[in-house]
């Protein structure tokens, strides 16, 4: 017992000691806060081969439109145009009114089927 007292003793001692010699210094969050800031100031400019232009982050050109599209997302063949920064909204809409059209379908369906 007196030796498991005393080691205990030990540990909060290297501990107490260790508190007291370090030198004031920043923490790993700060100095990795430094790097990542760093980091971010540097920004790689990308240019499309097509088009010739200087494309902003998430740009791609789309090879259907032949043009350069801001946040592109995906080339739309039902809309004939690309899903992009502008017109997020428009393909949202355009899925809610399938899916209202779709329902309405299988209802016509169902009490044409009921009924007859």
């Amino acid at each position: 017992m007196h030796t498991r007292h005393s080691s205990i003793k030990s540990h909060e001692n290297l501990l107490s000691h260790r508190k007291l010699d370090e030198s004031p210094k920043k923490d790993d969050f700060e100095k990795q806060k430094e790097e990542t800031e760093q980091e971010i100031l540097y920004v790689e400019r990308r240019y499309c081969t097509v088009c010739g232009f200087e494309q902003p982050l998430r740009a791609k050109h789309c090879r259907d439109c032949d043009r350069c599209v801001a946040q592109y997302d995906h080339h739309c063949p039902w809309l004939g145009t690309c899903i992009g920064q502008k017109n997020h909204s428009v393909f949202y809409w355009f899925l809610i009114f399938q899916c209202i059209q779709l329902a309405w379908g299988e209802y016509e369906v169902y009490f044409f089927n009921y009924f007859n």
